[in-house]
């Protein structure tokens, strides 16, 4: 059996017999192209695949036979046409169709399992891009179609359309002047059970974009093989097989097509809007928000961003008159790139782009870019703070390899085939010392300064509370002034208090008299123990009265300013006991607390030097690391940190107003060692510490480790 044809300039003249193109394969007329030009599309059976080739290509596909050469197909070729084709043109055409399998050539069984074992993929490589991206087909829906599309013909009438965007309109309108309270019906929803509603209406929204696709594909002779479902980062979607749209020639049928499935979806958005707007509150007024909203949802987030594989993407691929619009913006993309940083002064992957439509292919392609791994990223931070963390590390690092990993080998695969036109010149050497010096900056240890969250605390202070439910009688202080030890604060009374030291007196009284009754009987002296050990119970029970009583009296336990006070007391005024009236501490004596993270801990330690500086006045303070909290902090007691009052410490409320702390953050205090003045309670501002050498390549690797460690329950 003969070998693969290899049509190279050495190995084949202009007399040898070119090989012939496969009999299955179709050629349909496509759109012409912006100068005019006709193109063309080879349609494989066999992987329902289209290749898109100009009319020369076209011409050599339809105008070849048995025993033909170079020469005899160029008079063939300039016999039906009036273009002129060199050698070299056609025989890069036989090797590129030979490379996408539309030759009729023979092949020996050691080629065809050495093409098996190469579309063969890893197993974890396949992971890896099919997680992202699943297609299954379910049903051929062609059949039913060609039976109902008589039905529903009317509903894509012209006077149709018409009605339809004249009440879409007037909804839209409707939508705009009442945007505030439709954003605030979404809170209604905010439950399990609105959830799901939600659910049930897109699938059956997608349902009606779908049939949409299908039947304005079928009202132009379209065959729709497959409908089924797609899990584009395991989040089901429907999708319909309308690839045999690459038959048609004009290029309206096939932007109608791409644009009848959004089209559908704003139109009953904006119908289900108009009906919202005029329905009264209730069950049918929410039937319409959730439909309307649901739909605008899906149609602004999904099918009309052209980053994503759907309608969006073929939608501007049609306006733009660039088919396969994001492997030709990507390819043209790395050739700009290529030149920009590395001065390789190769011709453009193509030449006939106007200067406006190569810049908006790559803004696209960046936009592409950047998108995915913003919605990918995305989606693994979700994972990991909703789910598990193991699993959106994994998630994360599946990204890196896909999106920075393989991009980046494969560059430099191809750059190796660019090796004969590549030299150092100034942009190659630029940008060559530029990574260096990220690579440096990344994997060597480096002496590195840190920073952590704090806030400044009293060092020694005492919380003024209440010590039984009472009354005030007196106010002696207020906030900010400035009292010394044993100093009266407040003044109570308490009823309460006084009626049982009142009524212990006379139980007391009445136990004793009963005691003496007793000593008049030898009888009943037996019972005088008893009544002695209840005497002496109530006497600690009043001792215990009167230490509370005098207690009434708040005194300042140490000297200090009066930094906290509740200023809503007042005289007469009744209060709870253990309410807190305000804190005392002295102004001298002020401490930094600050919440390091669990990967930085082991760079702090007893002792350690360290700086502060606060954000009001950005002034620096020197201090020491007094102690460090053998546990994390699982309650944050200083809302100014958290995350909900503009902190940077990520916080969730717990039990409607404890802050939670939603990461491994362990508290370490600080003393002051330098004795200038400025610091005040309450502030906040950052800590710097310096860590002994460590890369941040290293930093990354002992997080991700501890983190998997830690979840994973070992």
């Amino acid at each position: 059996m003969p070998k693969p044809i290899q049509i190279t300039e050495a190995s084949t003249e202009d007399d040898r017999p070119l090989p012939m193109f496969r009999r299955d394969l179709s050629v349909y007329r496509g759109p012409d192209e912006d100068d005019g030009s006709p193109t063309f599309n080879i349609y494989d059976p066999v992987r329902a695949q289209y290749f898109k080739v100009n009319w020369a290509e076209s011409l050599i596909v339809r105008l070849l036979r048995p025993g033909m050469t170079i020469n005899t197909l160029k008079e063939a070729i300039s016999k039906h046409s009036t273009l002129k084709l060199t050698s070299q043109e056609i025989k890069e055409f036989f090797a590129q169709a030979q490379q996408t399998g539309l030759l009729a050539t023979r092949h020996t069984s050691e080629f065809l399992a050495e093409q098996v074992e190469k579309a063969k993929l890893n197993p974890l490589l396949w992971v890896l891009y099919n997680y992202l991206f699943i297609k299954i087909p379910l049903i051929n829906p062609d059949d039913f179609l060609d039976k109902t599309i008589s039905w529903v013909r009317y509903l894509f009438s012209k006077p149709a359309l018409m009605i339809y965007c004249f009440f879409s309109l007037i909804g839209m309108m409707q939508l705009i002047l009442r945007f505030d309270e439709f954003i605030h019906t979404f809170s209604y929803f905010f439950n399990y059970r609105g959830f799901a509603i939600y659910a049930l209406m897109i699938i059956a929204i997608k349902m009606m974009h779908e049939l949409a696709h299908a039947y304005v594909a079928k009202s132009y002779g379209v065959r729709i093989p497959s409908m089924g479902i797609l899990f584009m980062v395991l989040w089901p979607v429907l999708f319909t097989d309308v690839t045999d749209a690459w038959k048609l020639s004009s290029r309206k049928h096939r932007l109608a097509i791409s644009a009848a499935g959004v089209f559908s979806e704003l139109i009953l958005a904006g119908l289900c809007t108009l009906g919202w707007a005029l329905s009264e509150p209730g069950i049918v007024q929410s039937m319409f928000f959730v439909v309307s909203s649901a739909t605008w949802i899906s149609t602004i987030i999904v099918n009309i961003n052209p980053a994503l594989r759907f309608d969006g993407y073929y939608l501007l691929s049609d306006i733009l008159g660039v088919d396969n619009l994001q492997a030709r913006s990507f390819a043209m993309t790395r050739w700009q790139f290529r030149k920009w940083f590395l001065g390789v002064n190769v011709p453009p992957p193509e030449t006939e782009l106007s200067v406006r439509k190569r810049a908006g292919m790559m803004f696209y392609s960046i936009y592409t870019w950047m998108y995915r791994i913003f919605l990918y990223t995305a989606i693994a931070v979700l994972v990991y703070y909703r789910f598990t963390k193991v699993l959106g590390i994994v998630l994360f690092a599946s990204e890196i390899v896909l999106f920075l990993g393989w991009p980046i080998y494969s560059e430099l695969q191809q750059l190796k085939f660019l090796r004969p036109v590549m030299s150092f010149n100034k942009r190659s050497v630029t940008t060559l010392v530029i990574i260096s010096i990220v690579l440096v900056w990344f994997c060597f240890p480096l002496p590195r300064t840190e920073r952590f969250n704090a806030i400044t605390v009293p060092g020694n202070n005492q919380v003024v509370y209440v010590p039984h439910k009472a009354r005030i009688e007196a106010l002696y202080v207020t906030r900010g002034d400035v009292v010394s030890q044993g100093q009266p604060l407040v003044l109570l009374s308490s009823i309460d208090l006084e009626g049982e030291i009142a009524l212990t007196h006379l139980e007391i009284e009445e136990v004793k008299r009963e005691m003496d009754v007793l000593r008049q009987k030898i009888l009943d002296r037996a019972l005088l123990p008893e009544k002695q050990g209840l005497v002496s119970a109530l006497e600690e029970k009043l001792k215990g009265l009167n230490e509370i009583q005098k207690m009434l009296t708040v005194k300042a336990e140490v000297s200090g300013e009066v930094y906290q006070w509740d200023e809503r007391l007042a005289v007469n005024q009744s209060v709870r006991k253990d309410q807190v009236l305000g804190q005392i501490a002295a102004s001298s004596n002020v401490e930094i607390m600050c919440f390091v993270p669990e990967e930085y801990l082991d760079s702090v330690r007893v002792g350690q030097e360290v700086e502060f500086r606060s954000h009001d006045t950005l002034q620096f303070f020197k201090g020491k690391v007094d102690t460090i909290s053998p546990s994390r902090a699982r309650y944050l007691r200083y809302p100014q940190l958290a995350s909900i009052y503009a902190g940077e410490l990520p916080v969730i409320r717990s039990d409607g107003q404890s802050l939670l702390m939603i990461e491994s953050y362990y508290p370490v205090k600080i003393v002051r060692v330098d004795s200038e003045t400025g610091l005040r309670f309450g502030q906040t501002g950052e800590v710097f510490v310096r860590r002994h050498w460590r890369s941040r390549l290293m930093s990354v690797i002992r997080y991700v480790t501890s983190v998997i460690w830690r979840e994973s329950g070992f």
